[in-house]
């Protein structure tokens, strides 16, 4: 697996870059509610519905907590885009036996306060009109470790243009709290749950 490095000069560029693209690329971004603050390390859980989904995570973490950002990649995207690794991206090669070894250095990561880690457990892009999505396993691995305690923030990404020229993005978020206390099936069926009130929330905009 290929780890995640944090160089100086890397981490700054992304830090002006992002907030320069969203401004360009989106007409506003609107943060329904606000996330909690956290001195726990934190495990955020997104929808994966488009290649913003790193870069939205990133502004996320700068904004409300400025932990020390790791996000999970597929190798074979993640060696695509090396320069993602320098910012903090791993990576994950399913259906290899180096799974054991990405999720054991998730679990690594997660028991330091400074960390936050960034995963999307559908494992593949899917449209923000689904209404239901199937969570990869791997997770699972990291839910049955009694010896973590992190805090695990749900956000839904949502996007819409109504009547501007560039759609706005709008960002819902639901704490779940401390880890110990959740499963697997408690994720997936709790996340979807939270999925369909942010679209629910989202007609009424």
């Amino acid at each position: 697996m290929i780890k995640a490095k944090h160089l100086f000069w890397q981490t700054n560029f992304f830090n002006v870059y992002v907030p320069l693209i969203l401004r360009w690329d989106f007409s506003k971004v609107t943060f329904v509610n606000q996330p909690p603050v956290s001195d726990e390390p934190i495990l955020l859980i997104g929808n994966h519905f488009s290649w913003w989904d790193g870069f939205i995570a990133y502004h996320l973490n700068r904004k409300f907590w400025n932990k020390c950002f790791h996000v999970m990649m597929l190798e074979k995207e993640l060696t695509q885009r090396m320069f993602l690794n320098k910012a903090g991206a791993y990576s994950i090669n399913k259906g290899n036996r180096s799974i054991l070894e990405t999720m054991n250095y998730t679990a690594e990561l997660l028991q330091d306060s400074g960390n936050m880690v960034v995963i999307y457990p559908q494992g593949k892009i899917q449209s923000i009109y689904n209404r239901s999505f199937s969570f990869e396993k791997g997770i699972r691995f990291l839910t049955d470790r009694s010896n973590l305690n992190f805090r695990i923030v749900y956000y839904v990404a949502m996007v819409d243009y109504f009547s501007n020229r560039r759609p706005g993005l709008y960002l819902y978020f639901q704490d779940k709290g401390l880890s110990g206390s959740y499963s697997y099936p408690d994720i997936e069926n709790d996340f979807n749950h939270f999925y369909r009130d942010c679209i629910a929330q989202q007609t009424n905009q």
